[in-house]
């Protein structure tokens, strides 16, 4: 009886927490201290590796994809870089993520190696998963995505 109490309370925690910091909303947070949520984002042929996609996320739709061209309207985003492996992948020297942050100068790229990235489905033309990462109180997000692979 003990037991299945034990086993019943970890559960619920473990589906309070979402798992691994899992998340169910779309990727979300703050960048440069203002509410982000993403909306669409696209990976470059021209910047990704064997290893990695290089994939720039935003908060505005993507009027025309994979044309490399930041949409209207974009101000903070993200710059990630995602393993081309299933998985959860945690953050490191050599896997980091990036918050841009608009600014009057142009912006600043803040890389952050705290919080994890996982993919959860990599086809051809999308990949897909959840991350939660974080550079300090005013730049940080969690939550799923869904990103167009661009050759």
């Amino acid at each position: 009886m003990r037991r299945a109490a034990l086993l019943a309370l970890a559960a619920a925690a473990l589906a309070a927490c979402g798992g691994e910091g899992a998340a169910d909303h779309p990727l979300s947070g703050k960048i440069g201290g203002r509410d982000w949520t993403y909306v669409a984002g696209e990976t470059s042929a021209v910047l990704s590796t064997d290893d990695s996609f290089w994939a720039d996320v935003y908060d505005v739709p993507i009027e025309a994809r994979c044309f490399g061209l930041t949409p209207s309207g974009a101000t903070n985003g993200l710059i990630l870089t995602v393993p081309r492996s299933r998985g959860n992948h945690p953050l490191g020297a050599a896997l980091e993520q990036t918050f841009y942050v608009d600014s009057a100068t142009g912006g600043d790229n803040l890389a952050t190696s705290d919080g994890f990235i996982d993919v959860t489905a990599l086809t051809a033309t999308t990949l897909r998963g959840h991350a939660s990462f974080t550079y300090d109180a005013a730049n940080t997000v969690s939550g799923t995505f869904e990103i167009a692979i661009c050759r």
